[in-house]
């Protein structure tokens, strides 16, 4: 949750964070042996986030937690919880990118790290059996072939479910990199989450956009693509395929500066 937050502030580049508000819904086994945990997950989040020049940290300006026994349920029983995180932040008025991309600019692609928080219902009932569901109105949902610990030849010694746990990336602090080294208001960034790569159509108007040397999917990528026999484009259309984050930048020079930055 912190880094799907942290992205998205990142696109804008030249933004800071200033605070962020914490809820966590959970059933009363995680409040007891698992908040530790969570809460490290946060704060590694957090400081994943922090830019070398920052002046402060950020906030960390309220938790809300709520007991709900009975409301809440996960694959595992006495495991589940909800986490809702929201982060604001607070950006020059000068120094708000333009947001209009014009023919000859240029795409700079990030890589991710796996499946990037997005589309993992779909993941789980494709990859699993339901064996892996102990909630009887949920089990015709799986229709998969594999166990949790099952290792597939594609994910290279990966299991399927540490494939699926890889953390979503943070690209926050390159980003605020980005915006230091470079004065330019016609340089932002996209977060390639949810549809997949129908994200840079959030920007800008009557305009198309070219990937000539897309970076490579990922294994998990090509295991979903696999199992699921979804088309290129569904999976473009759901998926990073490889690529989390991307810079959009004028020119040629300027995205090789980007490059060397991040």
């Amino acid at each position: 949750g912190i880094n799907m937050n942290a992205n998205d502030l990142a696109t804008i580049i030249n933004a800071d964070p200033d605070s962020v508000n914490i809820y966590i819904a959970a059933q009363t086994e995680v409040e007891k042996k698992h908040m530790g945990e969570i809460m490290s997950g946060i704060v590694a989040g957090l400081s994943s986030m922090r830019s070398p020049d920052a002046q402060w940290n950020i906030n960390i300006g309220k938790i809300e937690t709520a007991s709900l026994d009975e409301m809440i349920s996960l694959g595992i029983p006495n495991k589940g919880y909800d986490l809702g995180i929201v982060m604001a932040g607070f950006i020059e008025k000068g120094k708000v990118p333009d947001l209009n991309p014009r023919p000859g600019h240029f795409i700079v692609g990030v890589s991710s790290t796996g499946l990037h928080s997005n589309a993992y219902t779909d993941a789980r009932h494709i990859f699993f059996t339901e064996e892996v569901e102990y909630r009887d109105e949920w089990k015709s949902q799986y229709c998969g072939r594999f166990g949790l610990e099952d290792k597939p030849e594609i994910l290279q010694g990966q299991s399927v479910l540490e494939a699926m746990k890889v953390p979503t990336a943070s690209y926050f602090a390159e980003a605020r990199a980005v915006g230091n080294a470079l004065d330019d208001r016609d340089v932002f960034g996209v977060n390639i989450t949810g549809g997949g790569f129908a994200n840079f159509n959030r920007v800008g108007e009557n305009l198309s956009f070219e990937i000539i040397n897309p970076l490579e999917p990922l294994p998990i990528h090509l295991l979903l693509a696999q199992e699921s026999k979804w088309s290129a484009e569904k999976m473009f259309k759901k998926q990073n395929m490889g690529m989390g984050f991307a810079y959009i930048t004028p020119s040629l020079k300027t995205a090789e500066k980007i490059v060397k930055i991040i």
